[in-house]
């Protein structure tokens, strides 16, 4: 594995985080270990967590953005910073407000290197992808996904095959004790990331639903061991780097 001596030391990352739910936090403890070094600023894609609202100014003085973590890639749209809010009229009808930045366009204001670690595609074949969300994936130098049937469905574009590689899920890189971890396993059992720390824990996945995602990435990494899961992220992370900024 190729080691860089980082000199662009300001990365911006977008996801779900700052709103209380254990697996988004758990994603951003993955980021800031990966990114350990680096000013690590997050944002969110409102303000109303604990983190503030996407501001593209402030993301295009850094040296990297990251969209991470989650099923972010829809059928529609790229997940949306700025997402379109409901605003109740009547019990039976609701009206969409739109909020300052087009749904289909908020990539085009991230003017600097962009890169998707740690994600997973919410469709089931690459004909429910519409033609928007295959464009705005080509803005990326890099697209690490966290399961074989994302990459699968990406990688069946031509003009995304070189950008798309598999990532496993951003929780996998979180520096903790293992005993922390086997904790963390018991009191958070459900759905995806409790099936990814009952694997860090080499306990086993009783509580939680299989439901797509959780089947997508329990295939992805049944057959592998937390350290070997660790050791390719590293290395993809590495080559991320190569790829982004060098």
């Amino acid at each position: 594995m190729k080691v860089f001596l980082v000199t662009h030391n300001k990365v911006a990352v977008l996801g779900w985080y700052g709103h209380g739910n254990f697996g988004d936090e758990l994603i951003l403890e993955g980021l800031r270990t990966l990114f350990k070094g680096w000013q690590v600023h997050v944002f969110s894609s409102d303000d109303t967590g604990a983190y503030p609202r996407i501001n593209f100014e402030e993301v295009n003085k850094c040296d990297l953005f990251v969209l991470g973590g989650g099923e972010l890639i829809g059928t529609k749209f790229l997940w949306m910073p700025y997402p379109c809010r409901f605003k109740p009229r009547t019990k039976m009808y609701r009206l969409y407000v739109r909020t300052p930045f087009s749904c289909r366009s908020w990539i085009n204001h991230v003017k600097t290197k962009k890169v998707i670690l740690g994600c997973g595609v919410d469709a089931e074949n690459k004909n429910e992808l519409k033609e928007n969300v295959v464009h705005d994936l080509e803005q990326f130098d890099y697209i690490g996904l966290r399961d074989k049937t994302s990459v699968d469905i990406l990688k069946s574009f031509p003009q995304l095959q070189s950008k798309v590689h598999l990532f496993y899920d951003l929780a996998f890189a979180i520096d903790v004790e293992p005993n922390i971890i086997g904790y963390l396993a018991k009191v958070f059992p459900f759905k995806l990331h409790g099936l990814i720390l009952s694997h860090m824990a080499n306990i086993p996945y009783k509580f939680g639903s299989y439901n797509r995602k959780v089947k997508r990435v329990y295939d992805t990494i049944a057959n592998l061991t937390t350290e070997e899961i660790r050791q390719y992220q590293k290395e993809r992370f590495s080559e991320m780097l190569e790829r982004s900024l060098f």
